[in-house]
């Protein structure tokens, strides 16, 4: 179904649908057990910034996993409660 899409045009999506779940709070990033400053804009530039350039890249390094990578994933419940992953 990705095949569609080229690695620019998917992480196009990814970044937007970042931005959307920041923005209605319903995600946070962090790193190290610490959930990290700055603005929304600011995280963002971040992972930007640091977003492998090409597909391959991204899989062999596992970024999400990577020391390169700005941050993970904290989801936020519907009750207030967060979900480190």
């Amino acid at each position: 179904m990705y095949d569609n899409f080229s690695f620019q045009e998917r992480k196009k999506i990814f970044f937007w649908f970042l931005d959307k779940l920041l923005r209605d709070g319903k995600l946070k990033l962090a790193k190290y057990g610490k959930f990290l400053s700055g603005s929304i804009d600011e995280q963002l530039q971040s992972f930007y910034a640091a977003f492998p350039e090409t597909e391959e890249q991204l899989i062999d390094q596992f970024w999400f996993f990577d020391e390169g990578c700005p941050g993970g994933a904290v989801w936020v419940l519907k009750d207030g409660a967060v979900e480190w992953t």
